[in-house]
């Protein structure tokens, strides 16, 4: 009896056991899965990693930046705090200043005048008074002795196209909580911090499409000005100009290309806002401004209505600031095209700028 006592017994332990087994089995499969499931995700995470370390490395974002005059290099630039060790003037514009301002040629004249003054143009394409706005605590940060901001019509009402949408915030970029104001929702939505990593990624696809850009067209701030990169042209505008839309003022030109020069409103827009805000911010901070209502092709330039221009003027008075109307200054030699300076017609406003330049810091 006792030998089927512990017989029934041994054989309930090697089954109670068994199912043991089984239990720690079944219960182990869904631990592997999960092993197996973090593996690979920290597996593709590297992956992921490694491609765009590869992908940063051995395309030229930097070098598509650059030659795009992307803001990424105006935070390094601000960093710099250059206004602290020397007198420095800071061009903030658009395209149309980033051509007319032969920087190299006027720190010269300066230089053989008896001024220890050097000027840097900080272009942004397509900017405008709005998207400089982000900028403007970091300007102050860098103390300039003046800054000289060049706009023209279109600048100052609200274009609807994509390139007047705020620029992704930079992780160097100090906003201003008093400018909050002036931006939709949509746009307070990009405020967010983004690290260089980040930023360059979104660009790879388009340093990809352009090619090596950056190794025939790089500069930089201090002795490479954008306009003297360019080639002298001598287009008949006249020529080019498809269709006018009189109602928006949207000059649309032989190639697709199209140059909004924009009917100014009397009332405020969020552009005209952010201009006044600006001048009126860096002149609190004991930073001298001065606006330049920059040369137009004498044919563009004729589409501008009395009422725009008047309105224009009205605007320029309510900054507090200096200003100087140089849109009707020029002939049709000064352009490459129905806007843009050409570097002959830099060369041509180097002295002008030079001039501009003593006469406000004398």
């Amino acid at each position: 009896m006792m030998f089927i006592k512990n017989f029934i017994c041994g054989e309930n332990e090697v089954m109670s056991k068994a199912e043991d087994i089984l239990d720690k089995t079944k219960r182990g499969e869904p631990e592997a899965k999960k092993w197996k499931v973090v593996v690979g995700i920290v597996v593709g995470l590297v992956l992921a990693g490694g491609l765009l370390f590869g992908a940063l490395v051995f395309v030229d974002v930097d070098g598509y930046l650059y030659s795009e005059k992307e803001v990424l290099h105006l935070y390094e630039f601000y960093e710099d705090k250059v206004g602290e060790d020397e007198c420095a003037v800071f061009f903030l514009g658009s395209s149309m200043i980033g051509d007319s301002i032969y920087t190299k040629g006027i720190n010269e004249n300066l230089k053989n005048a008896g001024y220890d003054i050097t000027s840097y143009c900080l272009v942004m394409q397509g900017d405008t008074p709005l998207r400089r706005t982000v900028q403007i605590q970091n300007i102050i940060d860098s103390s300039p002795s003046l800054v000289v901001i060049g706009v023209t019509y279109g600048d100052v009402i609200n274009p609807s196209w994509p390139s007047e949408r705020v620029i992704l915030v930079h992780d160097k970029l100090k906003i201003r909580d008093d400018s909050l104001y002036l931006f939709s929702e949509d746009e307070l939505s990009d405020f967010k911090v983004e690290s260089d990593l980040l930023y360059k990624k979104s660009y790879i696809r388009s340093a990809l499409l352009a090619g090596d850009v950056g190794s025939s067209i790089m500069w930089d701030y201090y002795t490479h000005p954008y306009s003297q990169m360019r080639d002298i042209t001598s287009d008949n505008i006249s020529e080019l100009i498809v269709d006018i839309d009189e109602d928006s003022l949207i000059m649309a030109l032989h190639g697709g290309d199209r140059y909004y020069i924009g009917k100014v409103p009397e009332e405020l827009t969020r552009h005209k806002e952010a201009l006044i805000f600006n001048v009126k911010t860096l002149q609190n901070s004991g930073i001298p401004v001065v606006i330049i209502n920059m040369p137009l092709h004498p044919i563009t330039s004729s589409y501008i209505t009395d009422e725009s221009r008047q309105n224009m003027y009205d605007l320029l008075n309510q900054t507090g600031a200096a200003w100087y109307d140089m849109e009707r200054d020029y002939d049709d030699t000064f352009f490459k095209d129905n806007h843009h300076a050409s570097l002959y017609g830099a060369l041509q406003f180097t002295p002008v700028i030079t001039d501009l330049i003593i006469q406000e810091m004398s």
